[in-house]
């Protein structure tokens, strides 16, 4: 699947999309999880309204080519669906991304 909910523990669950198929959603960051999917983070002060828009606004821009134009359709639709669910409440969070620098003029990777 293009969009998906998985589930992460204590009946909660994250979007994840596939990372080769969405290309720029305005306001949203894709965090990567293995090599084809990313989960979505939102910049602060966004909610699943501002994530429904964003999608709508990247379906406006272009260039949009066919998969992603029909990835972000079945994303839009996910959504509402997911926000129109009785069963389901959307909560933002904010996440922490910790990242390994380059040294300068180092060329090579941190030891981990």
């Amino acid at each position: 699947d293009e969009a998906e909910l998985i589930a992460v523990g204590g009946g909660r669950s994250l979007i994840v999309i596939r990372r080769d198929i969405f290309q720029d959603l305005p306001g949203v960051n894709l965090i990567p999880l293995d090599g084809e999917r990313a989960f979505l983070a939102l910049q602060p002060g966004r909610g699943m309204a501002d994530l429904e828009l964003a999608v709508m606004d990247r379906l406006v821009m272009a260039p949009v080519g066919g998969a992603e134009r029909r990835a972000l359709k079945r994303l839009q639709k996910l959504l509402r669906q997911w926000r129109q669910d009785r069963d389901l409440t959307c909560e933002t969070r904010a996440i922490i991304v910790i990242q390994r620098r380059r040294r300068a003029g180092a060329g090579k990777r941190l030891p981990e």
